[in-house]
């Protein structure tokens, strides 16, 4: 294998995937386009899963890169995942950022979780 091959199976990319049940999509994207400035791409899955959304979007929040999805599920939930959350100083403020505007428990629980442990030690598995 070359150097690159190795590089490439090397790097992980941890997501935060949050399940908002009683908050809907348009509220979610709203809420996201508004901390993050974010621009929006609609994805088509309707092939997929009739009924279902999923709209990828980049942004910025104090000065630094956002990217993620969000999605409508087969159930009506809506999907929030945030492309290398755990990695990013100030996580726990940007989901406390979007939690002012969706009102949400389960960002507020998230946010409180990256708050308390050291992100850089053992993401996915100390912080979910």
């Amino acid at each position: 294998m070359t150097d690159e091959t190795l590089e490439l199976f090397a790097e992980r990319t941890y997501r935060l995937i949050v399940r908002l049940d009683s908050v809907g999509v348009d509220a979610v994207e709203n809420a996201v386009t508004e901390v993050f400035d974010a621009d929006f791409e609609d994805i088509d899955v309707a092939e997929f899963a009739p009924g279902a959304s999923h709209a990828e979007f980049e942004g910025t929040y104090e000065g630094n890169e956002v990217q993620g999805t969000v999605s409508e599920n087969l159930d009506g939930n809506a999907v929030l995942t945030l492309q290398d959350i755990v990695y990013v100083d100030g996580a726990a403020e940007r989901l406390e950022a979007l939690n002012d505007l969706l009102r949400d428990e389960t960002l507020a629980d998230t946010a409180d979780r990256l708050r308390e442990h050291d992100a850089d030690e053992n993401p996915l598995e100390r912080v979910l």
